[in-house]
């Protein structure tokens, strides 16, 4: 999140001096014009011959590092970055090695029942309810 600092055009759009602006890479990359089936899980999509494929296109937007991570990219990337990365996946390993994690929510059959809401992330909402169940 950025306040600009004097107007800009961006595309044709005018954002006054000391707007918020945010880049929203999750609509980029779900928006069919860009990418194809943006509603399937396709990491196959990100191998290299594909995104050289998408060179020179309006699609290459997806493989920039800004829109392509959680934690930006550069000079002004988020120091915490690899431990914060590391820290995610200990505790995803760690949750799926020691709980048994299921939908118990009857109103939830696919992904697309799952309202969402979109702040500074986009964030379930409602949160589906789920049950865990001790493996140990």
């Amino acid at each position: 999140l950025k306040n600009t600092n004097k107007a800009l055009t961006i595309y044709g759009y005018e954002i006054p001096a000391g707007s918020k602006v945010l880049l929203d890479s999750y609509s980029m990359g779900n928006d069919a014009a860009l990418v194809e089936q943006p509603e399937k899980f396709l990491p196959e999509r990100f191998l290299p011959d594909m995104v050289e494929m998408r060179k020179g296109t309006a699609a290459e937007m997806i493989d920039h590092p800004l829109c392509s991570g959680p934690f930006s990219a550069g000079a002004r990337k988020c120091p915490g970055s690899r431990v914060a990365t590391f820290e995610a996946m200990a505790m995803i390993i760690t949750l799926l090695n020691d709980w048994k994690i299921e939908l118990n929510d009857p109103s939830v059959n696919t992904y697309e029942d799952v309202g969402t809401h979109y702040g500074a992330i986009l964030q379930p909402k409602p949160m589906p309810k789920l049950k865990f169940s001790e493996l140990r």
